[in-house]
């Protein structure tokens, strides 16, 4: 467990590495908990693992302190034969002891006051009059805020060049909603290429998120959550995601999953300081130019892919 980004560090995200002796399945968020000194709000924003290594990319919240990332083995983790992290047993690979991030933000400003005048004595026994203290004008910080997650309202296959061309087949709509009911695409793909841009893998596009975020805003990150599963891991299924600012017609760099699970997994990509490669405006998220681009991607054509959830968050500074 490494530190991948400056130390000290006055960012809003930094990433860790964590690296396993050999290919892991079953990672999730709760695998990571975040200890934390002086620190608040700190929380993960996506977990990307690609062979024995996931990066870890952690929101610093607010305040100055320490910041570190351990691994709790509660025996979701396994090889890919099944073998659990420091074998059958709750705790026996765990892992406290990493490196940890000193986290150091500038306070912030309190108005002040311009010293008070005090009177001149004349030789008359009239006192001047005393000056009223007058605030000294300061700049107030604007603050971060956020959409929250919200998921779209239609959706569309990619019928051209991608798979099968009939994406999501089953229940498209099923993802709109979190509620453990699923759009399906069954025997994903018609080639064993594990490129996310090969013709053979099949892809789907959500999009009317319904974004109400105001003219002029300054969009400082994007997240997509995916709650996702697979019918087996056999061909190390993932689920690639683009976006689009202009209805589709260009799309941002692919973020990808670590390899899905068997069980029902929240995955989330790109993070509150992360903005997939390029600079937004308010009016790229109206529905008629915001688009999300679903990617299923395996080794094996016979991967069923399950897909709960699929929801967008955008942080900005208004």
């Amino acid at each position: 467990m490494i530190r991948t980004s400056d130390n000290p560090t006055s960012s809003d995200s930094v990433d860790f590495s964590v690296a396993f002796s050999e290919n892991v399945l079953g990672i999730d968020f709760s695998d990571f908990p975040l200890i934390t000194d002086g620190i608040s709000g700190a929380s993960i924003n996506a977990i990307m693992c690609l062979g024995n290594t996931c990066t870890v990319i952690v929101s610093t919240g607010m305040g100055s302190g320490t910041l570190r990332l351990d691994v709790i083995d509660d025996d979701t983790i396994t090889d890919i034969y099944g073998n659990k992290l420091g074998g059958t047993g709750i705790g026996n690979g765990s892992f406290t002891t990493g490196e940890a991030y000193t986290v150091d933000k500038p306070a912030t400003p309190t108005p002040t006051q311009t010293p008070t005048a005090t009177g001149t004595p004349t030789v008359t026994p009239t006192p001047t009059s005393t000056a009223t203290p007058t605030p000294t004008p300061t700049n107030t910080p604007i603050l971060s805020t956020s959409t929250g997650y919200l998921p779209p309202s239609a959706n569309a296959a990619i019928k051209i060049g991608s798979g099968d061309n009939n994406g999501y087949q089953t229940n498209p709509a099923n993802a709109y909603t979190d509620n453990a009911t699923f759009a399906v695409d069954t025997d994903s793909g018609t080639g064993t290429s594990t490129t996310y841009t090969s013709p053979q893998k099949d892809r789907h596009i959500f999009y009317d998120y319904n974004f109400n975020i105001p003219t002029g805003a300054v969009i400082q990150g994007i997240q997509v959550r995916l709650d996702a599963k697979v019918d087996a891991t056999n061909g190390s299924p993932q689920i690639y995601v683009e976006l689009s600012w202009d209805g589709g017609t260009t799309w941002t760099i692919a973020l990808a999953t670590a390899n899905l699970s068997k069980n029902e997994v929240t995955y989330t990509l790109g993070g509150t300081a992360n903005t997939w490669g390029r600079t937004w405006s308010a009016a790229d998220f109206s529905n008629a130019n915001f688009r999300a681009r679903v990617i299923d991607v395996a080794s094996n054509t016979s991967r069923d892919f399950s897909l709960d959830y699929i929801a967008v968050n955008v942080t900005y500074r208004p």
